[in-house]
């Protein structure tokens, strides 16, 4: 008789549970590896004062010889850095002091930027995000927030998402494929910088694995600003936009630091009568489909504007 009295109330759960919104279950499923992941690691032993002070010290040692490291590193840096490389053009076309305070700016978060491993990516949100293994413990041990919400997060130089949680051993990583990640970008063609926008991932993006368009929205350069004069949407001199023209990152969006390369220009939706902006499509400067670890930068207000 239990059985059958237990029977309606199983399969309301059942009901409820595949009721559910895929974006919840597999934020609960995330949740629920980064919370487990940590349960089969073996328990550490108690230490002696003596142990930790003697730990604490070889800690600090390898520390500053790190540091050393860094310092003859940096000079280097400057000159070899993806970032700076990127940026060279046009830095001798545009404003020369505003661009050097941008770059140096990248080339800072870059600096104290760090490498995480991907340790789960669910296969029904491939393109929404990821963890990774580094978090707060790993601040802790730096001694500074290496990583922490909204750091912008790179492979080869070009941003592909943000930081949007962190806990004590790993990140939650949102690629700039999901549909609800908007970014303020420009066209860059040739050193120079015209119409500005957002795009963000396409519709099917959060559950279809390899659906890599982005969705361009809002694109004009309808008032002067630090780049130049205003240009009229329709302009064959330049255009505003094309097809192949890189996006750039603007700081507009107030997450974001300016100057990180984002996605590249795939068409152009031809103007209706009584349209002010474009709407396009683009794609990421690099492949999604296959990252095993990226570079994660701290987040923009963990450094004072140079």
């Amino acid at each position: 008789m239990r059985k059958k009295k237990s029977l309606p109330l199983i399969f309301l759960c059942l009901i409820i549970a595949l009721s559910l919104p895929v974006a919840f279950t597999s934020s609960l499923r995330s949740y629920g590896a980064a919370f487990f992941s940590g349960l089969f690691t073996e328990p550490q032993k108690k230490l002696s004062s003596d142990e930790i002070t003697r730990r604490q010290i070889e800690r600090l040692k390898n520390q500053n010889s790190l540091l050393k490291e860094k310092l003859v590193q940096v000079v280097e840096k400057l000159k070899a850095s993806e970032l700076f490389k990127a940026q060279k053009e046009a830095l001798g076309k545009m404003e020369l002091q505003r661009r050097r305070a941008e770059l140096i700016r990248l080339l800072q978060l870059e600096h104290d930027g760090i490498h995480g491993n991907i340790v789960y990516r669910p296969v029904t949100s491939w393109n929404s995000g990821f963890w990774v293994d580094i978090g707060q413990e790993t601040n802790e041990r730096l001694g500074y927030t290496a990583v922490g919400k909204n750091s912008p997060v790179l492979y080869d130089g070009y941003l592909i998402g943000i930081v949007e949680q962190v806990t004590k051993k790993q990140a939650r990583i949102r690629l700039i494929t999901d549909p609800d990640l908007f970014v303020a970008v420009r066209a860059q063609r040739n050193g120079s910088l015209l119409a500005k926008g957002e795009i963000h991932g396409s519709d099917t993006a959060f559950s279809c694995r390899g659906a890599t368009i982005l969705r361009g929205q809002g694109f004009n350069y309808d008032f002067s600003d630090s780049e130049g004069n205003a240009i009229d949407l329709r302009s064959h001199d330049p255009f505003i936009i094309k097809a192949n023209d890189v996006l750039i990152t603007t700081g507009l969006d107030g997450i974001f630091p300016s100057g990180l390369p984002v996605a590249k220009v795939k068409e152009i939706t031809p103007l209706k009568e009584g349209d002010y902006v474009y709407a396009l499509t683009a794609e990421p400067l690099t492949s999604l489909d296959v990252l095993q670890a990226v570079f994660i930068l701290p987040p923009a207000e963990a450094i004072p504007p140079a």
